[in-house]
């Protein structure tokens, strides 16, 4: 059965229930924060840290050529830069495996 306007669309989103627009209900007021009882937290959370972070971290540790990254910098500015696609596509694909 079509609804009033023949577009489903519309009428999917009417018999979705939905308000319209200005109808909406204002929204409560946030609940003042708890402050904490007397020092830190004595709660442990246990975090987990994916392989590819661990990776990504041992990475990060690696000293920065800044000679190459001033070398960049300046092509960028001159608009000399030239990437080559086709190296950028093999290396992401030798890094992804």
């Amino acid at each position: 059965m079509k609804g009033i306007t023949g577009n489903p669309v519309l009428d999917a989103y009417q018999r979705a229930g939905v308000s319209k627009v200005g109808a909406a209900k204002a929204a409560d007021k946030p609940e003042a924060p708890v402050a904490p009882s007397g020092g830190a937290s004595t709660s442990a959370v246990e975090v987990a840290i994916s392989p590819q972070a661990r990776d990504l971290a041992a990475g990060a540790g690696q000293p920065i050529n800044h000679g190459k990254v001033d070398e960049v910098k300046s092509k960028l500015q001159n608009g000399t830069l030239q990437i080559d696609s086709h190296l950028v596509a093999q290396r992401l694909f030798n890094a992804l495996g």
